[in-house]
């Protein structure tokens, strides 16, 4: 037995490889984190994109003011186009970001409101949406799944963004 010992003491073989298996595993999940991070920091300023893109749709086109509208009309849907046509403009914003398109960014909901019940004060718009994470291995990690990603979880990013815009419409007047 301790001729066995000493053999293998004595035997350099594979250091370099089981090194390098020690070493290459934290350096690609590493490598992968900071690629996904990155991707979802680019999702991000996509999104952001989309929300002022649906911010400016809702200041133009939506409120009770439109022509086609009574001023006095209760019905705060208000003319134009609405929340749908904005959250397709927004959509449109995002080009091939978006889900349909093959993208990871998917709006899910605009909604637009005056400030303090103001018409003619500031519109906010408040876009929401997820972002599917889809680096291998890094996707659990950062964007949900637990511990490295042994848990059972979303791995989807959500966000919220809300743009605060003045009313650019025109005040009409029932005459």
């Amino acid at each position: 037995m301790n001729g066995i010992a000493r053999k293998f003491r004595k035997d350099y073989r594979g250091v370099a490889l089981a090194e390098f298996v020690i070493a290459f595993y934290p350096l690609l999940m590493m490598f992968l984190v900071f690629s996904q991070v990155a991707h979802i920091q680019m999702g991000h300023l996509m999104f952001r994109h989309a929300a002022i893109v649906a911010a400016r749709c809702s200041v133009v086109s939506t409120g009770p003011n439109l022509p086609g509208k009574w001023v006095n009309d209760n019905d705060k849907s208000g003319g134009g186009m609405g929340d749908s046509e904005c959250k397709k403009a927004a959509v449109e914003g995002l080009g091939y970001w978006n889900v349909s398109m093959g993208g990871p960014v998917d709006i899910t909901s605009v909604t637009s409101s005056y400030n303090s019940g103001d018409q003619y004060g500031d519109m906010t718009t408040t876009v929401k949406g997820t972002f599917n994470c889809t680096v291998p291995w890094a996707h659990r990690l950062v964007c949900g799944g637990g511990f490295l990603g042994l848990g059972i979880g979303p791995t989807t990013h959500a966000f919220t963004y809300d743009v605060k815009l003045p009313h650019e419409g025109a005040q009409y007047t029932l005459e």
